[in-house]
């Protein structure tokens, strides 16, 4: 398994993970990567049987999610042709009822296949003082290029 070493924590997390698949058989070997390094094998195909990626989206939308773990993005690490159908089909509606009964279609079947393991819910938490102006992020990385701090 490749993991990106530029999530805090991450190591720990896998450590305690290939733990638990050693105790039904699954041995689990982690070798932590930079970041552009995992980034790079993300656009150019995945050298490994198993890795670590977030399922999330900037925009908040499902559908961005299953996009990204699908046939339709180029070096695909997962392929189910029937859930691509689905996704264009969502993506070009403009009945939203609709749209959300694909979406809820989706999901069912990404769960239904067994398409990842899902292992645990990431969460973000962050605090500023209210000397901050401007604070984002990206991904849960602070754009510190972008912070203003009042003097008082």
């Amino acid at each position: 398994m490749i993991l990106s070493s530029g999530t805090a924590g991450w190591e720990d997390i896998f450590e305690a993970i290939a733990g638990d698949l050693k105790k039904v058989g699954v041995d689990l070997t982690i070798r932590a990567i930079p970041e552009p390094i995992m980034a790079n094998y993300q656009r150019t195909g995945i050298p490994a049987d198993a890795f670590a990626v977030a399922f999330g989206s900037l925009t908040l939308d499902a559908l961005d999610v299953m996009r990204q773990h699908s046939c339709l993005r180029p070096n695909a690490w997962f392929c189910d042709p029937e859930a691509a159908q689905l996704i264009e089909q969502a993506e070009s509606t403009d009945d939203l009822a609709k749209r959300e009964q694909l979406i809820k279609n989706l999901q069912q079947r990404a769960h239904d296949t067994a398409q990842a393991m899902f292992l645990y819910e990431s969460m973000g938490l962050t605090g500023y003082s209210r000397r901050i102006e401007l604070y984002l992020t990206d991904w849960g990385f602070p754009r510190y290029e972008l912070l203003n701090v009042r003097d008082h």
